[in-house]
């Protein structure tokens, strides 16, 4: 043994899914999912969040959006920040094809499956685009949806629910989901802090989908 320290230059990074680029192999695998009534097939690899299903909070975030209130939309602006390979910004613009819907990652292999995902369940009144939090989005929205990457840090989950407000029209509702009892009641204080009130739109083993209305 010669003592010396190893050189932390040449120690490989580990990526994470909310890296923009990921280190294990690009091998595609399939998952399918019945979302707000309807069957899809979506594109999965390694590297990108819950690749072998549509994980339970992601599922309940989509299933709580009111129909009702947004088919009342003439043409609804629709946002999901931190969209993975495409679950939710894609079963609602399936839903709902006079929606206008961007769908936003900061994982370069995330946006190539959810473009593969837009395709092969024929929607097309998507946008997908590279994003860190609210850098590159444009506009104003009807609705923003979020499942929080928790893992990647408070700092990062804060982000998604502070900047909603600024790109909230009027009227306009931020939804997001997280364990109520891992992070999500401390999440909900940073949602009463940024809209002044908070609402819990639906709850299931654990998970809670939380819901604020833009007032002003």
């Amino acid at each position: 043994m010669t003592g010396k320290e190893p050189d932390a230059s040449k120690e490989k990074k580990v990526s994470h899914y909310y890296s923009p680029e990921q280190d294990s192999d690009f091998v595609v695998s399939s998952v399918n999912a019945v979302l707000r009534n309807r069957e899809f097939v979506f594109s999965t690899a390694p590297g990108v969040f819950s690749k072998s299903r549509v994980d339970p909070g992601t599922a309940l975030l989509v299933e709580s959006v009111d129909r009702n209130w947004l088919s009342g939309k003439k043409k609804p602006k629709i946002l999901d920040i931190g969209c993975g390979y495409g679950a939710v910004g894609i079963a609602l613009a399936r839903e709902f094809p006079n929606a206008e819907v961007v769908m936003s990652d900061v994982n370069r292999r995330a946006l190539k499956l959810a473009t593969i995902n837009a395709k092969q369940n024929n929607v097309s009144n998507v946008q997908i685009l590279e994003s860190f939090l609210y850098d590159n989005i444009k506009g104003k929205f009807d609705l923003i949806l979020s499942n929080p990457p928790q893992s990647a840090g408070k700092d990062v989950c804060v982000g998604i629910i502070r900047g909603a407000h600024d790109f909230l029209k009027e009227g306009g509702i931020f939804m997001f989901v997280a364990r109520h009892k891992k992070g999500g009641k401390t999440l909900e204080k940073e949602m009463i802090d940024a809209f002044g009130n908070s609402s819990v739109a639906a709850r299931k083993s654990g998970y809670r989908v939380y819901l604020a209305v833009k007032k002003k």
